[in-house]
């Protein structure tokens, strides 16, 4: 018996009917329950975000990236963002519909492959996940880490085409049809125009499906051969395309230059890694981690062994009840008893890994396309997780990163392992509901502060958004008092980061270097953006203060960039002073910086940092 097995009886056409569309209107209901919550929140205008709208605004004004704005990201994300900007007109509201609609695709993906692998009730499982805990949530103090509005579109739009991808090879391998081995190379393609670290997982997982098929069919045949030129193809054609197109505003090396620099920088970068990107990938305490995921792994196989061991030893309805029993006696506690659920997702990678090795065997020993897919999902989910394979989690990177590996296990969980159980099944689905709801729950709370605390708008119109009230009140009174000091026309460069004040005042930066964080500087240098800013130097500059302190760092002009530090304090007056943005009590203000006339004394000191 299996809790979500249907039961054999002769169903009316209505009630065939209710089956069918309530899990579609459940579907709705959550995502519009989460949409209304964070309703305009999801977006940060100093962290991140604004690099993305910034960019769409220049490319629908006909800038290009490369060229007039410097860009460290793929570039289809950027122009597909422009191209609706150019036809409906610039507007944060329009970008999040965007990614919606990316989001929404990333949905029904999901529900095509998962249908494939599993029962449609861990299916619907797995799908209320991602509703309610991956399309809008906030876990941490800023925004930026959502489908509608993420930190980077690259990531989600390039997820987008590694998962349509995975399901191209899927149906390619039940078809065997040329045009869909060039599906499948051409989403790839537009992947690597996106983001590395998701073409690398997508370019994996349909790799697994190939070397399957070829296992299964013991040899290689002239039709593998023809998909494997027409996948080759389908990869060179975008970004052959993508150069063509970008060749024509500036220079072929500068061109080409700007499509592979994502990967070159990945590649140069990861010798020498930031202490943010160690602590991300989990490798700044390797030991300490690797510890964590291990105790992580122990608590779900002591919390497991109890339906597993009833099965065992006690009979299938006494298993059931101690297991139903167990499951109500473990939600009651983890409510009443504080913990810590933040790092749930800690031991994914070992999940993906053992199920990886499992599922390999299987695949050798019988030829089941279902099986294949399963294998191929967990190797897509596996390589997602590798930017943080000793720290996963949800939040930060997690909301795409993790993706794939928790509905994975959700599948796991409710379909996959209770088939293997020889009794008490239905015990063992329980305790995992159980221990979903509780996980959900508890991230779920975790958002109730930041959302109760954006009670600050920012912007007008379309590009009206929510912020947090501690630093909301500042941005939108730095905004408004900006628009009275600066004269339509001039140039202005937020720094370090903050480029979105650039969009929301419509003033472009007089470079294109819109962004002066540490991890920016680190791949340009600081000579050779210093040296941009000396020749066209802005008219304005805005200092909004953030503490860097994840890469060993604080403050930008006194703990890194001095030289810039300097730069401003000889060239550059105060005009405005911010006192509502809160950061840090030693650097607690917007401030807005006018650019001294010629004939000012070159020695007289401007802004000082300290």
């Amino acid at each position: 018996m299996n809790l979500f097995s249907p039961i054999p009886v002769r169903k009316s056409r209505l009630a065939r009917t209710f089956i069918v569309v309530a899990p579609w209107l459940a579907y709705a209901a959550m995502a519009a329950v989460m949409l209304k919550w964070t309703w305009l929140g999801w977006a940060d205008p100093i962290v991140d975000f604004g690099v993305e709208i910034y960019s769409a605004w220049q490319i629908s004004e006909g800038a290009h990236l490369y060229r007039d704005v410097a860009y460290h990201f793929g570039p289809l994300p950027a122009y597909w963002n422009g191209l609706w900007f150019a036809i409906f007109g610039p507007s944060y509201h329009l970008l999040f519909l965007l990614n919606f609609l990316v989001a929404g695709a990333v949905f029904f993906l999901l529900r095509r492959i998962l249908s494939a692998m599993a029962h449609p009730f861990a299916v619907f499982a797995a799908l209320a996940t991602f509703l309610l805990l991956f399309l809008c949530p906030q876990y941490v103090g800023i925004g930026n880490e959502n489908f509608m509005a993420p930190y980077r579109h690259g990531l989600t739009h390039g997820f987008l085409c590694s998962l349509a991808a995975l399901w191209m090879a899927y149906r390619w391998m039940q078809n065997g049809r040329a045009h869909e081995a060039a599906g499948v190379g051409l989403l790839l393609g537009l992947a690597g125009l996106a983001k590395p670290e998701v073409a690398i997982s997508g370019l994996g997982a349909t790799a697994t499906v190939f070397l399957a098929h070829i296992w299964t069919q013991r040899c290689v045949s002239r039709r593998d051969m023809r998909a494997l030129l027409a996948a080759a193809f389908g990869v060179a054609l975008p970004v052959l395309a993508m150069w063509l197109f970008l060749s024509a505003h500036m220079s072929h090396l500068v061109a080409w230059d700007g499509i592979i620099r994502p990967w070159r920088d990945m590649a140069q970068s990861m010798p020498r890694l930031l202490s943010y990107h160690q602590w991300v990938m989990g490798i700044d305490h390797p030991l300490r981690n690797s510890i964590r995921i291990l105790k992580w792994c122990a608590l779900y196989a002591a919390i497991f062994s109890v339906p597993v061991a009833t099965a065992q030893r006690l009979s299938r309805k006494s298993a059931l009840y101690l297991s139903l029993l167990f499951g109500l006696g473990l939600t009651c506690a983890a409510f009443l008893i504080p913990f810590d659920w933040k790092e749930f997702a800690s031991p994914l990678p070992v999940f993906m890994a053992v199920g990886i090795a499992f599922l390999a065997r299987q695949v050798a020993r019988q030829n089941n396309p279902r099986n294949v897919l399963r294998l191929a999902f967990l190797v897509f989910a596996f390589l997602t997780l590798l930017k943080m394979i000793l720290n996963v989690q949800i939040y930060h990177y997690g909301f795409v990163l993790a993706l794939p590996a928790t509905m994975g296990v959700i599948v796991l969980m409710l379909d996959w392992a209770p088939a293997h159980l020889g009794r008490n099944k239905v015990g063992f689905q329980f305790v995992a509901l159980c221990l979903l709801g509780i996980i959900g729950s508890f991230h779920l709370s975790l958002m109730i502060p930041f959302q109760r605390d954006k009670r600050a708008w920012v912007g007008q119109g379309g590009d009206l958004i929510r912020m947090d009230s501690s630093r909301g009140r500042g941005v939108a009174q730095f905004l408004q008092k900006a628009g009275t000091h600066i004269p339509r026309g001039a140039s202005l460069a937020v720094m370090p980061e903050g480029v979105a004040l650039n969009y929301l005042l419509r003033l472009t930066n007089s470079t294109s270097f819109t962004s002066l964080d540490p991890n920016t500087m680190a791949l340009e240098q600081e000579s050779r953006m210093l040296a941009a800013y000396q020749k066209n130097p802005p008219d304005f500059i805005a200092l909004a203060p953030n503490d860097y302190s994840v890469f060993n760092l604080r403050f930008f002009g006194i703990d890194y960039a001095d030289t810039t530090g300097r730069w401003i304090y000889g060239h550059y007056d105060l005009v405005l002073l911010d006192d509502l943005y809160p950061f840090e009590k030693d650097q607690s203000s917007i401030r807005l910086l006018k650019r001294r006339p010629l004939d000012h004394p070159p020695d007289a000191p401007g802004y000082d940092f300290k």
